[in-house]
């Protein structure tokens, strides 16, 4: 099995809407990929009917398979994390290896509060 780890420059995990999300996306594959690629996602999980969409994409094409490549997102302005009785708004970066599609997803909070909405 392959590994891979997304790790934040800054060490906190409750981020603004417009800040900039930077990191380092690091892999080492089992086998040659043909890309790798990391998601900015958010996500709902709860008793409802789970929902999940990517805003944007990163694509690291011709990937070596021990790497390491930096990363930047510009966060968007919302959905805002949340924690409800029946349901849970989070965010995420997810790495996906393709075309194999083993991935890996390290969340955060979106909010306007240092103090955000969930308890990761």
């Amino acid at each position: 099995m392959s590994d891979l780890n997304i790790s934040f420059h800054e060490p906190r995990m409750i981020f603004r809407p417009g800040e900039s999300l930077k990191g380092r996306a690091i892999w080492h594959l089992d086998k040659p990929a043909r890309a790798v690629e990391l998601r900015l996602i958010w996500f709902t999980l709860g008793q409802v009917t789970s929902e999940a969409k990517i805003i944007k994409t990163l694509s690291f094409s011709k990937p070596l398979q021990d790497e390491a490549r930096d990363f930047e997102f510009l966060l968007p302005q919302g959905p805002y994390s949340y924690a409800g009785t029946y349901t849970v708004l989070n965010w995420g970066l997810e790495m996906v290896v393709l075309p194999s599609k083993e991935h890996k997803l390290r969340t955060f909070e979106l909010s306007p509060s240092d103090a955000g909405a969930l308890l990761l």
